[in-house]
């Protein structure tokens, strides 16, 4: 009778020991798979933290490309990629003069400072900016007007002909002896970029 009794009870204990183990290796295996999930889980947050970032630094500079499309034609043109050239910017403004019937103007070039990264600090006129790199040519214009707004009518036509090119760094007046004229007198920088032009738009658009 005991013989028969421990075979009954060892076919339960088998059974018992196989469901644990059986148990046991689902456990592990889904403890396996949930330690994989969260590593993937982790990665993808990773990868989706830093595509955020991508994205938000790509709308960061977005206004910058879309400024540069807009104005490289014009660039290219003036050869804001090549050294200055102060007989072209001389004849620029004496046809400006002609065609707007702009009072006389004189004016004094400076030569022209080159400067690369912080170096450019006090010229630029915005943040810092990493492997900034340019030239700078202070110019010197002179007036004798009978209003001030014909100097700014002056300085808004350079504005539209030089446009992202120039910086007004300031102006004075001065009513001139003996006369009713005002001898006017503003400081400018033009800038020059010829180790930072792109090949093309798709350097730009695409880094």
């Amino acid at each position: 009778m005991f013989s028969q009794y421990w075979s009954a009870l060892r076919f339960f204990l088998l059974a018992w020991l196989l469901v644990c183990l059986l148990g046991f290796a689902v456990t592990g295996f889904n403890l396996v798979g949930q330690v994989n999930t969260s590593n993937q889980l982790a990665q993808l947050e990773q990868q989706l933290h830093a595509t955020r970032q991508q994205v938000m630094q790509h709308a960061r500079y977005q206004a910058y490309v879309t400024f540069y499309l807009a104005h490289r034609t014009r660039w290219k043109q003036q050869k804001m990629n090549q050294p200055a050239d102060r007989q072209q910017w001389v004849a620029t403004w004496l046809a400006l003069q002609q065609r707007w019937h702009l009072p006389h103007m004189q004016y004094d070039i400076q030569p022209a400072i080159t400067c690369e990264g912080a170096a450019c600090d006090p010229y630029w006129p915005g943040k810092s900016m990493a492997g900034l790199a340019m030239t700078v040519t202070p110019v010197r214009m002179r007036w004798s007007v009978h209003h001030e707004a014909e100097v700014l009518e002056w300085l808004q036509r350079l504005q539209h002909v030089y446009t992202g090119m120039f910086v007004l760094r300031g102006c004075s007046w001065t009513l001139e002896e003996s006369t009713d004229l005002i001898a006017a007198q503003c400081e400018l920088q033009l800038f020059n970029f010829p180790q930072m032009w792109p090949v093309s738009s798709d350097a730009i658009c695409c880094d």
